[in-house]
């Protein structure tokens, strides 16, 4: 009788995260990693860095001295990532590269770099951000297809 009084509500609280995770659906960095086919362990020189922007997710676009771009992805629990007026990207061996522990900090807060994928340029880089976005919001309308 004891386990039942343990069992039911584990049961019932599973029940009702996984409805809300997959309600969600993925998030936007996972459809952008397999729209890609990338792996996301690009890395970006930092002293190449010439600037960077926070888009939706979380999602941090990285402009460099030369003609690629890259979109990196954070750990959640980032929550000023999107509030901070300036960040400063933390990696060893003067770079940051996706998977590894590499990381950016705000003013108050240190979000981990989860993933990085790299562009030849700004249009390929926010075309398959979109894409990916767009996929997204399919796949919440319709969480059946």
């Amino acid at each position: 009788m004891n386990i039942l009084k343990i069992a039911v509500p584990v049961v019932v609280c599973a029940t009702v995260l996984g409805g809300c995770a997959s309600a969600r659906g993925p998030s936007t960095a996972k459809i952008l990693g397999d729209t890609t086919g990338q792996n996301g362990r690009a890395c970006v020189r930092l002293n190449d860095i010439q600037g960077y922007g926070v888009l939706d997710d979380n999602i941090i676009s990285i402009n460099t001295l030369g003609q690629d771009y890259y979109l990196a992805t954070v750990l959640p629990g980032c929550n000023d990532l999107q509030t901070s007026i300036g960040v400063l990207f933390k990696g060893g061996f003067g770079e940051i590269c996706g998977q590894s522990m590499n990381a950016v900090a705000t003013n108050s807060d240190t979000c981990a770099i989860n993933k990085i994928y790299k562009f030849e340029n700004r249009e390929a880089a926010f075309a398959s951000y979109n894409d990916a976005r767009q996929k997204r919001k399919a796949m919440q309308e319709n969480p059946q297809s």
